[in-house]
């Protein structure tokens, strides 16, 4: 028996196949990618209500997340109980280039350097931006110039707390504020 991650859109219900996860992740049961789309499955519901909000006010602030959806559902594995759990899902990028600032912003510098069109530039500078008001905090995502959006944030966590009426206040990011820079540079003619 496969393990599956079933949940229901509309009136179908559909099952994933969780058996064998494309990546580790060190916060969910992994990430599978699955033909055009990736699953980033959850075992439990514990940040769900997280998740749903960062993304949603991600959303709403401008960051391109290339119709990122959180879909509620079970897992099942086998000799296991079942559990209510959530997937993150977003369409397959892999034919983009990946970014991560966990490192550092070496990788993320060279691809930004390699980008010549000032239009493209002044996009990511945007969605830099964007990145620095939500206060994104470990951004990663997708790089891919020939594309509508030519940068993509994925696994989005925000900074966001509740500022007591009703509405959110953004704490700062440093890599955010780092990134909105190499672009900035770059724009004003720097490598």
């Amino acid at each position: 028996m496969a393990s599956t991650f079933t949940y229901t859109d509309g009136d179908h219900e559909y099952a994933v196949d969780i058996s064998n996860p494309t990546y580790s992740s060190r916060e969910s049961l992994g990430v599978f990618v699955i033909g055009n789309k990736v699953w980033k499955v959850f075992t439990n519901t514990n940040s769900l209500e997280r998740s749903q909000r960062d993304y949603q006010l991600a959303d709403f602030n401008g960051l391109p997340i290339d119709g990122a959806t959180i879909y509620q559902g079970v897992v099942r594995r086998p000799g296991r109980s079942s559990s209510s759990g959530y997937a993150l899902a977003t369409i397959n990028m892999s034919h983009r280039h990946f970014f991560s600032l966990q490192q550092g912003t070496s990788q993320f510098r060279q691809l930004i350097g390699q980008i010549t069109d000032e239009a493209v530039l002044q996009r990511i500078k945007r969605a830099c931006q964007s990145a620095v008001n939500v206060g994104l905090r470990d951004p990663q995502g997708f790089i891919g110039v020939s594309y509508n959006e030519p940068i993509t944030f994925i696994d989005v966590h925000t900074s966001a707390a509740p500022d007591g009426r009703g509405g959110f206040t953004f704490g700062g990011s440093q890599a955010a504020q780092e990134m909105l820079a190499i672009v900035a540079s770059r724009l004003n003619g720097g490598s």
